[in-house]
């Protein structure tokens, strides 16, 4: 089927994809669906062309509030000739109305003003409808971690996983992965690695599409990133130690590259030392001004 967009690629039975960072699912049904429309002006003239071209009522579905899965939805709904709604999940949707909310949550830092710090930045957009409370031609699944509320989308023989998953390279050039939550990210994964069988297609937000066993070796390498991220905050901690020692510790001899770049790291580990709490694997004590993190084990 075309489309009128080149470089399609077509995934299965009307199922197409834009391949980016990150990348677009698109579903032709009775209606049309496009899966995070991502970021850029390229990329919204291409899927405004796809829903004039079909000429059907579209919904917008945004697996999670980060801007560089929304930013092009202003500029594709603008003056088109089909009613298009936008959809997420109710802990997301929060993020996806209201920047500043979106921002404290993602960087961990109330930003308004100072935007020229952030990689992306997106306006507000307005949600017409909570996915939870839809009843939709493809199927969406919780998988949360890298958000509260993120979502992935499973359309015909296609996973779209959004952030639960990275491609290889990105978790290369990250030093660590970015999740809010890393232990809720690892309960996501294990529950792709459950998904994956009866000849799916597997498509991360940013990364290569894979089937098989390259999508089973993908989700363990993910799974084993943040094992191991996890194991070294906990060591990390010891016998008590500042959060600035083992952001230190962590990054090694990485060279972090810009500031929006260091605070989703900060945040990361903010996430890890939480979930290690919960876990009963690390505590923390205030004594003389300072907060320290210690192994409960040590």
């Amino acid at each position: 089927m075309d489309l009128g967009v080149k470089g399609l690629l077509e995934l299965g039975d009307n199922v197409f994809l834009l391949r980016g960072s990150p990348s677009t699912l698109i579903y032709n049904g009775d209606m049309l669906y496009i899966i995070d429309p991502g970021h850029g002006g390229k990329r919204a003239k291409q899927i405004k062309r796809v829903i004039e071209r079909l000429g059907k009522p579209t919904m917008i579905i945004v697996t999670h509030y980060h801007s560089d899965h929304l930013e092009a939805i202003p500029k594709i709904t603008a003056g088109i000739s089909v009613e298009a709604r936008v959809a997420a999940s109710r802990l997301d949707k929060p993020g996806v109305e209201h920047p500043e909310y979106r921002i404290g949550m993602t960087f961990g830092y109330p930003l308004e003003g100072a935007e020229d710090l952030l990689l992306f930045k997106a306006p507000a957009v307005r949600v017409d409808a909570v996915l939870e409370e839809l009843s939709l031609e493809v199927e969406t699944v919780p998988l949360p971690g890298h958000t509260p509320g993120q979502v992935g989308v499973i359309a015909g023989n296609v996973i779209y996983a959004a952030d639960a998953i990275f491609g290889e390279r990105v978790l290369e050039n990250y030093v660590f992965p970015y999740h809010r939550d890393p232990c809720r990210a690892l309960e996501s994964l294990k529950k792709l690695g459950g998904l994956i069988g009866d000849g799916r297609v597997l498509v991360p937000g940013h990364g290569p599409v894979v089937s098989g066993s390259s999508a089973e070796e993908l989700v363990n390498l993910n799974i084993k990133h943040i094992e191991e991220f996890l194991d070294r905050v906990a060591e990390l901690a010891g016998e008590g130690s500042e959060f600035p020692e083992i952001l230190r510790g962590l990054l090694g001899s990485a060279t972090v590259q810009s500031p929006g770049h260091m605070m989703l790291l900060e945040q990361s580990l903010r996430g890890a030392l939480a979930c290690l709490a919960r876990r009963g694997v690390v505590g923390v004590e205030v004594d003389g001004g300072s907060m320290e993190w210690r192994a409960l084990n040590k």
